[in-house]
Protein backbone atom coordinates (compact mmCIF):
# COMPACT_ATOMS: atom_id res chain seq x y z
CA UNK A 1 0.00 0.00 0.00
CA UNK A 2 1.02 3.56 -0.23
CA UNK A 3 1.85 5.62 2.42
CA UNK A 4 -0.87 7.98 3.09
CA UNK A 5 1.88 10.68 3.65
CA UNK A 6 3.47 10.22 0.14
CA UNK A 7 1.60 12.38 -2.38
CA UNK A 8 0.95 11.38 -6.13
CA UNK A 9 3.41 12.63 -8.60
CA UNK A 10 1.83 15.24 -11.13
CA UNK A 11 2.27 12.97 -14.47
CA UNK A 12 1.38 9.98 -12.46
CA UNK A 13 -2.71 12.24 -11.88
CA UNK A 14 -2.34 13.21 -15.81
CA UNK A 15 -2.01 9.73 -16.92
CA UNK A 16 -5.00 8.80 -14.46
CA UNK A 17 -7.27 11.14 -15.98
CA UNK A 18 -6.68 9.91 -19.75
CA UNK A 19 -7.32 6.40 -18.66
CA UNK A 20 -10.54 7.11 -16.79
CA UNK A 21 -11.69 9.32 -20.49
CA UNK A 22 -10.60 6.69 -22.59
CA UNK A 23 -12.37 4.21 -20.38
CA UNK A 24 -15.62 6.14 -19.90
CA UNK A 25 -15.76 7.98 -23.55
CA UNK A 26 -18.20 10.26 -24.95
CA UNK A 27 -20.63 9.33 -22.33
CA UNK A 28 -19.23 10.36 -19.50
CA UNK A 29 -19.02 13.80 -21.61
CA UNK A 30 -22.81 13.95 -22.16
CA UNK A 31 -23.49 13.60 -18.63
CA UNK A 32 -20.81 15.57 -17.12
CA UNK A 33 -20.83 18.60 -19.73
CA UNK A 34 -23.49 21.23 -18.17
CA UNK A 35 -24.60 24.91 -19.29
CA UNK A 36 -21.99 25.88 -16.96
CA UNK A 37 -19.17 24.08 -18.92
CA UNK A 38 -20.21 25.75 -21.98
CA UNK A 39 -18.49 29.22 -22.58
CA UNK A 40 -20.75 31.90 -23.74
CA UNK A 41 -20.96 31.85 -27.72
CA UNK A 42 -19.49 28.40 -27.82
CA UNK A 43 -22.62 27.16 -29.42
CA UNK A 44 -22.98 28.17 -33.35
CA UNK A 45 -24.84 27.95 -35.92
CA UNK A 46 -22.95 25.59 -37.40
CA UNK A 47 -23.15 23.06 -34.51
CA UNK A 48 -26.60 23.25 -34.56
CA UNK A 49 -28.10 20.05 -36.68
CA UNK A 50 -31.04 20.94 -38.77
CA UNK A 51 -34.36 21.08 -37.51
CA UNK A 52 -32.94 20.93 -33.65
CA UNK A 53 -34.28 24.07 -32.60
CA UNK A 54 -38.06 23.37 -32.02
CA UNK A 55 -40.49 25.96 -30.84
CA UNK A 56 -40.58 24.86 -26.70
CA UNK A 57 -36.58 25.71 -27.27
CA UNK A 58 -37.60 29.14 -28.20
CA UNK A 59 -38.38 31.88 -25.23
CA UNK A 60 -41.44 34.43 -25.81
CA UNK A 61 -40.13 36.93 -27.53
CA UNK A 62 -37.47 35.79 -28.49
CA UNK A 63 -38.09 36.04 -32.52
CA UNK A 64 -37.81 39.57 -33.40
CA UNK A 65 -38.70 41.57 -36.23
CA UNK A 66 -34.57 41.67 -37.07
CA UNK A 67 -35.15 37.30 -37.27
CA UNK A 68 -37.34 37.36 -39.66
CA UNK A 69 -36.16 36.84 -43.26
CA UNK A 70 -38.20 39.03 -46.30
CA UNK A 71 -40.96 36.82 -47.52
CA UNK A 72 -40.35 33.84 -44.53
CA UNK A 73 -44.20 34.38 -43.26
CA UNK A 74 -46.58 32.61 -46.09
CA UNK A 75 -50.19 32.93 -45.53
CA UNK A 76 -50.47 29.54 -44.05
CA UNK A 77 -48.82 31.40 -41.03
CA UNK A 78 -51.17 34.17 -40.12
CA UNK A 79 -54.24 32.79 -37.56
CA UNK A 80 -57.65 34.42 -38.56
CA UNK A 81 -58.13 37.89 -37.54
CA UNK A 82 -54.41 37.76 -36.73
CA UNK A 83 -53.58 41.20 -38.85
CA UNK A 84 -55.80 43.74 -37.97
CA UNK A 85 -55.81 47.70 -38.91
CA UNK A 86 -53.14 48.91 -36.69
CA UNK A 87 -50.96 45.95 -38.44
CA UNK A 88 -51.28 47.52 -42.08
CA UNK A 89 -49.09 50.06 -43.20
CA UNK A 90 -50.81 52.73 -45.33
CA UNK A 91 -51.45 51.95 -49.13
CA UNK A 92 -50.52 48.15 -48.06
CA UNK A 93 -53.74 46.40 -49.38
CA UNK A 94 -53.47 46.60 -53.18
CA UNK A 95 -55.90 45.68 -56.08
CA UNK A 96 -54.50 42.24 -56.53
CA UNK A 97 -54.83 41.38 -52.82
CA UNK A 98 -58.52 42.30 -52.32
CA UNK A 99 -60.78 39.52 -53.94
CA UNK A 100 -63.78 39.67 -56.07
CA UNK A 101 -67.06 40.84 -54.45
CA UNK A 102 -64.58 41.59 -51.18
CA UNK A 103 -65.77 45.17 -50.72
CA UNK A 104 -69.25 45.72 -49.58
CA UNK A 105 -71.14 48.61 -48.91
CA UNK A 106 -70.62 48.57 -45.24
CA UNK A 107 -66.59 48.56 -45.67
CA UNK A 108 -66.91 51.85 -47.72
CA UNK A 109 -66.94 55.48 -46.05
CA UNK A 110 -69.72 57.82 -46.84
CA UNK A 111 -67.99 60.01 -50.37
CA UNK A 112 -65.39 57.41 -50.93
CA UNK A 113 -66.86 56.38 -54.33
CA UNK A 114 -65.89 59.18 -56.80
CA UNK A 115 -67.03 59.61 -60.39
CA UNK A 116 -63.76 57.77 -61.26
CA UNK A 117 -64.45 54.92 -59.53
CA UNK A 118 -67.74 54.35 -61.34
CA UNK A 119 -67.71 52.27 -64.48
CA UNK A 120 -69.63 53.65 -67.56
CA UNK A 121 -73.54 53.18 -67.05
CA UNK A 122 -72.45 52.00 -63.85
CA UNK A 123 -75.64 54.01 -62.33
CA UNK A 124 -78.88 52.14 -63.24
CA UNK A 125 -82.32 53.05 -62.33
CA UNK A 126 -82.11 50.92 -59.45
CA UNK A 127 -79.56 52.87 -57.86
CA UNK A 128 -81.04 56.29 -57.50
CA UNK A 129 -83.25 56.74 -55.09
CA UNK A 130 -86.45 58.06 -54.98
CA UNK A 131 -86.19 62.16 -55.49
CA UNK A 132 -82.43 61.90 -56.02
CA UNK A 133 -82.09 63.45 -59.26
CA UNK A 134 -82.54 67.17 -59.07
CA UNK A 135 -82.51 69.93 -61.56
CA UNK A 136 -79.20 70.32 -61.22
CA UNK A 137 -78.29 66.32 -62.23
CA UNK A 138 -80.24 67.09 -65.73
CA UNK A 139 -78.62 68.35 -68.99
CA UNK A 140 -79.83 71.31 -70.75
CA UNK A 141 -83.06 69.96 -73.02
CA UNK A 142 -82.54 66.28 -71.30
CA UNK A 143 -86.17 66.26 -70.56
CA UNK A 144 -88.27 65.12 -73.68
CA UNK A 145 -91.53 64.90 -74.81
CA UNK A 146 -91.22 61.10 -73.87
CA UNK A 147 -90.08 61.72 -70.58
CA UNK A 148 -93.03 63.37 -69.05
CA UNK A 149 -95.60 60.98 -67.82
CA UNK A 150 -99.54 61.77 -68.66
CA UNK A 151 -100.89 64.56 -66.79
CA UNK A 152 -97.15 65.20 -65.02
CA UNK A 153 -97.09 68.64 -66.25
CA UNK A 154 -99.83 70.76 -64.24
CA UNK A 155 -100.30 74.52 -64.08
CA UNK A 156 -97.53 75.41 -61.13
CA UNK A 157 -95.14 74.00 -63.63
CA UNK A 158 -95.64 76.12 -66.53
CA UNK A 159 -93.80 79.81 -66.48
CA UNK A 160 -95.18 82.94 -66.42
CA UNK A 161 -96.56 83.35 -70.31
CA UNK A 162 -94.34 80.08 -71.47
CA UNK A 163 -97.60 78.89 -72.98
CA UNK A 164 -97.18 80.44 -76.94
CA UNK A 165 -99.95 80.49 -79.73
CA UNK A 166 -97.68 77.43 -81.35
CA UNK A 167 -97.87 75.03 -78.05
CA UNK A 168 -101.95 75.61 -78.24
CA UNK A 169 -103.61 72.24 -80.52
CA UNK A 170 -106.71 73.58 -82.73
CA UNK A 171 -109.89 74.06 -80.83
CA UNK A 172 -107.88 74.03 -77.69
CA UNK A 173 -109.21 76.92 -76.04
CA UNK A 174 -112.89 76.50 -75.21
CA UNK A 175 -115.35 78.93 -73.50
CA UNK A 176 -114.43 77.42 -69.89
CA UNK A 177 -110.70 78.12 -70.48
CA UNK A 178 -111.86 81.56 -71.15
CA UNK A 179 -111.54 84.27 -68.06
CA UNK A 180 -114.30 86.69 -67.53
CA UNK A 181 -113.42 89.80 -70.02
CA UNK A 182 -110.96 88.11 -71.31
CA UNK A 183 -112.06 88.91 -75.05
CA UNK A 184 -111.80 92.39 -75.80
CA UNK A 185 -112.96 94.09 -78.88
CA UNK A 186 -109.00 93.91 -80.00
CA UNK A 187 -109.64 90.20 -80.06
CA UNK A 188 -112.60 90.41 -82.12
CA UNK A 189 -112.37 90.15 -85.92
CA UNK A 190 -114.25 92.78 -88.16
CA UNK A 191 -117.19 91.43 -89.18
CA UNK A 192 -117.14 87.90 -86.97
CA UNK A 193 -120.25 88.57 -84.98
CA UNK A 194 -123.62 88.06 -86.16
CA UNK A 195 -127.43 88.59 -84.83
CA UNK A 196 -126.86 85.24 -83.87
CA UNK A 197 -123.90 85.77 -81.18
CA UNK A 198 -125.54 88.58 -79.80
CA UNK A 199 -127.71 87.97 -76.40
CA UNK A 200 -130.66 89.69 -75.64
CA UNK A 201 -129.93 93.26 -74.62
CA UNK A 202 -126.60 93.36 -75.77
CA UNK A 203 -125.23 96.30 -75.91
CA UNK A 204 -124.95 97.62 -79.92
CA UNK A 205 -124.52 101.10 -80.19
CA UNK A 206 -125.57 103.86 -77.54
CA UNK A 207 -128.47 102.62 -75.23
CA UNK A 208 -129.58 100.34 -77.16
CA UNK A 209 -129.87 96.37 -77.65
CA UNK A 210 -130.77 93.74 -80.14
CA UNK A 211 -132.53 90.56 -80.06
CA UNK A 212 -132.99 86.79 -81.51
CA UNK A 213 -135.17 83.72 -80.85
CA UNK A 214 -136.89 81.15 -82.33
CA UNK A 215 -139.58 79.10 -81.08
CA UNK A 216 -142.41 76.26 -81.79
CA UNK A 217 -145.95 76.64 -80.44
CA UNK A 218 -148.19 73.74 -80.39
CA UNK A 219 -151.68 74.44 -81.92
CA UNK A 220 -153.60 75.85 -79.04
CA UNK A 221 -151.03 77.45 -76.96
CA UNK A 222 -151.39 81.52 -76.48
CA UNK A 223 -149.93 84.48 -74.67
CA UNK A 224 -146.38 83.03 -75.23
CA UNK A 225 -144.05 85.85 -74.93
CA UNK A 226 -142.02 86.16 -77.62
CA UNK A 227 -140.25 89.46 -76.23
CA UNK A 228 -140.10 91.79 -73.69
CA UNK A 229 -138.96 95.35 -74.50
CA UNK A 230 -138.09 97.49 -71.51
CA UNK A 231 -140.43 100.63 -71.48
CA UNK A 232 -142.54 99.76 -74.70
CA UNK A 233 -143.99 96.84 -73.20
CA UNK A 234 -144.22 93.14 -74.63
CA UNK A 235 -144.96 90.52 -77.31
CA UNK A 236 -147.44 87.31 -77.69
CA UNK A 237 -148.26 84.74 -79.99
CA UNK A 238 -150.42 82.24 -80.20
CA UNK A 239 -151.05 79.15 -82.44
CA UNK A 240 -154.24 77.84 -83.66
CA UNK A 241 -153.44 75.05 -86.27
CA UNK A 242 -150.97 76.15 -87.54
CA UNK A 243 -152.33 79.90 -87.79
CA UNK A 244 -150.08 82.53 -85.97
CA UNK A 245 -151.55 85.85 -84.38
CA UNK A 246 -149.29 87.81 -82.59
CA UNK A 247 -150.35 90.83 -80.21
CA UNK A 248 -148.38 94.09 -78.40
CA UNK A 249 -149.58 94.49 -74.86
CA UNK A 250 -148.76 97.91 -73.07
CA UNK A 251 -147.71 96.88 -70.15
CA UNK A 252 -145.74 100.42 -69.17
CA UNK A 253 -146.70 103.32 -67.47
CA UNK A 254 -147.72 105.71 -70.12
CA UNK A 255 -148.93 105.44 -73.35
CA UNK A 256 -147.35 104.28 -76.95
CA UNK A 257 -147.22 104.16 -80.28
CA UNK A 258 -147.78 101.41 -82.50
CA UNK A 259 -147.79 100.48 -86.44
CA UNK A 260 -147.45 97.10 -88.19
CA UNK A 261 -146.63 96.30 -91.68
CA UNK A 262 -146.98 92.98 -93.08
CA UNK A 263 -147.79 89.73 -95.85
CA UNK A 264 -150.38 87.51 -95.17
CA UNK A 265 -150.56 83.75 -95.93
CA UNK A 266 -152.03 84.34 -99.39
CA UNK A 267 -149.54 87.21 -100.34
CA UNK A 268 -151.58 90.31 -99.46
CA UNK A 269 -149.87 93.41 -97.71
CA UNK A 270 -151.62 94.67 -94.93
CA UNK A 271 -150.52 97.71 -92.41
CA UNK A 272 -151.80 99.76 -89.10
CA UNK A 273 -151.59 101.57 -86.41
CA UNK A 274 -152.28 102.70 -82.94
CA UNK A 275 -151.33 104.59 -79.86
CA UNK A 276 -152.64 102.63 -77.05
CA UNK A 277 -152.69 103.49 -73.33
CA UNK A 278 -151.15 101.71 -70.31
CA UNK A 279 -152.90 98.01 -70.39
CA UNK A 280 -153.98 98.33 -74.20
CA UNK A 281 -153.45 95.45 -76.61
CA UNK A 282 -153.20 96.00 -80.63
CA UNK A 283 -153.75 92.50 -82.09
CA UNK A 284 -151.94 92.42 -85.81
CA UNK A 285 -155.28 91.24 -88.18
CA UNK A 286 -153.22 89.90 -91.35
CA UNK A 287 -156.69 89.07 -91.88
CA UNK A 288 -157.28 85.05 -93.37
CA UNK A 289 -154.81 82.66 -93.27
CA UNK A 290 -152.48 84.05 -91.07
CA UNK A 291 -149.27 86.15 -91.44
CA UNK A 292 -145.83 85.21 -93.25
CA UNK A 293 -143.75 88.27 -91.82
CA UNK A 294 -144.22 91.50 -89.94
CA UNK A 295 -142.91 94.25 -88.88
CA UNK A 296 -143.85 96.13 -85.46
CA UNK A 297 -142.63 99.45 -85.00
CA UNK A 298 -143.01 100.17 -81.60
CA UNK A 299 -142.13 104.18 -79.26
CA UNK A 300 -142.36 106.08 -76.24
CA UNK A 301 -142.18 109.50 -74.90
CA UNK A 302 -139.30 112.21 -77.37
CA UNK A 303 -136.01 113.18 -76.82
CA UNK A 304 -133.85 112.16 -74.30
CA UNK A 305 -136.30 110.02 -73.05
CA UNK A 306 -137.30 108.60 -76.37
CA UNK A 307 -137.60 104.53 -76.79
CA UNK A 308 -137.74 103.00 -80.06
CA UNK A 309 -138.14 99.40 -81.41
CA UNK A 310 -138.35 97.56 -84.73
CA UNK A 311 -139.46 94.04 -84.35
CA UNK A 312 -139.24 91.78 -87.39
CA UNK A 313 -141.45 88.22 -86.84
CA UNK A 314 -141.74 85.63 -89.62
CA UNK A 315 -143.34 82.63 -89.05
CA UNK A 316 -144.15 78.95 -90.86
CA UNK A 317 -146.46 76.09 -90.45
CA UNK A 318 -144.84 72.44 -89.10
CA UNK A 319 -147.98 70.51 -89.31
CA UNK A 320 -150.53 72.07 -86.70
CA UNK A 321 -147.99 74.15 -85.18
CA UNK A 322 -146.28 77.30 -85.59
CA UNK A 323 -142.91 78.20 -86.05
CA UNK A 324 -141.82 81.80 -84.97
CA UNK A 325 -138.75 83.73 -85.98
CA UNK A 326 -137.96 87.00 -83.89
CA UNK A 327 -135.29 89.55 -84.63
CA UNK A 328 -135.48 92.92 -82.87
CA UNK A 329 -133.32 96.30 -82.08
CA UNK A 330 -134.23 98.53 -79.46
CA UNK A 331 -133.15 101.63 -77.80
Amino acid sequence: MLSRDKLLHPATVIALVALFVSLGGASYAAVTIGTGQIRNGAVTGAKLSKGSVSGTKLRNGAVTNAKIGRGAIGASKFARGAVGAAALAGRAVGSSAIAPGAVGATALANGNVGTAKLADRAVTSTRLGDGSVTSGQLLDGAVTNSKLGSGSVTSSKLGSASVGTNSLADSAVTTGKLADTAVTTAKIADGSVSTARLAPGAAVSGVGSVFHTSLTLTSGQSGVILQQVPSLGTLVASCAAGVTTTQWNNDTSGTIGIEYAGVNAPGTAFADHFNPPSGGMVPANPSAGGSQSLTWQVNAGDGAAAHVATVEVSDSVAGTSCVVVVQSISS
